[in-house]
């Protein structure tokens, strides 16, 4: 497996955060979960501020 640089590999979690994201506010939508919408919005609004932190140390890293 090739190795990433500490660039690609913050870039790669800030990604699967979003997706998580995504699948999060899918999972709100769908009929009989077992996650109420409000602990997706809580979980939601956890990984959207994780995000922030993420993509403020990515631009970092390019300056």
């Amino acid at each position: 497996m090739p190795q990433l640089t500490d660039h690609q590999a913050w870039q790669w979690l800030l990604n699967g955060l979003r997706g998580l994201a995504a699948m999060i506010e899918q999972q709100a939508k769908t009929p009989g979960s077992q996650m109420t919408p409000s602990q997706c919005s809580e979980l939601n609004g956890e990984l959207k501020r994780l995000q922030a932190v993420m993509a403020k140390r990515l631009e970092e890293m390019r300056g």
